[in-house]
């Protein structure tokens, strides 16, 4: 059980990530929007928003020992049916953030199709010299695009802000899943003594 503990410490530290990862992408979708129908002359932060804004950051719970107690029949030995039902519980939650997930990639793969309607794929290079999506400095002209193709980007855009929402509020029931099921694996098993 102490495997298990530390899976479920290992996911509240990446769902802390990721929740203000996706909390940051929200800004920049707002902020992106706002500068394509108010100000389309700060052509530097629209690209870098454009840029940003397919980047995907998903959760993957650590379920190694989840697995393997499954496989090997190990959960008939959790003396504990409070802790077996909250694990359940728990990844009752994760599937469902899973199926958020996967519609958000939908989405993105979406956006991919309809974002060079408006940007230059020679200024997207100039970003990613490196890993980092980097913001440059200078201004270069966004393509020519009809109220059409904004909308064919706006709608999936959209689409991924209400997604991350919602996985947002998922990840903080996980969060808390985890921290609950922690505190009753400490108390059935001593675990934090060892």
């Amino acid at each position: 059980m102490f495997s298990m503990y530390q899976d479920l410490r290992a996911d509240t530290s990446e769902l802390n990530r990721i929740i203000e990862f996706k909390k940051d992408d929200i800004v920049h979708y707002d902020s992106l929007f706002y500068l394509l129908k108010e100000n389309r002359t700060k052509t530097n932060d629209i690209y870098y928003y454009l840029r940003a804004l397919p980047r995907q950051n998903f959760f993957y719970r650590v379920d190694g020992t989840n697995k393997q107690l499954e496989n090997s029949g190990g959960f008939r030995l959790v003396n504990s049916r409070v802790v077996v039902d909250s694990l359940n519980q728990y990844t009752r939650t994760y599937n469902e953030l899973r199926d958020l997930q996967d519609l958000e990639q939908q989405n993105i793969n979406m956006i991919k199709e309809k974002v060079f309607k408006i940007a230059d794929a020679y200024v997207y290079d100039k970003m990613t010299q490196t890993l980092t999506i980097k913001r440059l400095a200078e201004s270069y002209p966004l393509l020519d695009f009809t109220s059409q193709d904004l909308n064919a980007l706006h709608v999936p855009a959209n689409a991924i802000k209400r997604i991350r929402l919602s996985e947002i509020e998922l990840m903080k029931k996980l969060q808390m899943q985890a921290k609950n099921l922690m505190h009753l694996l400490n108390e059935q098993y001593d675990i934090e003594s060892k």
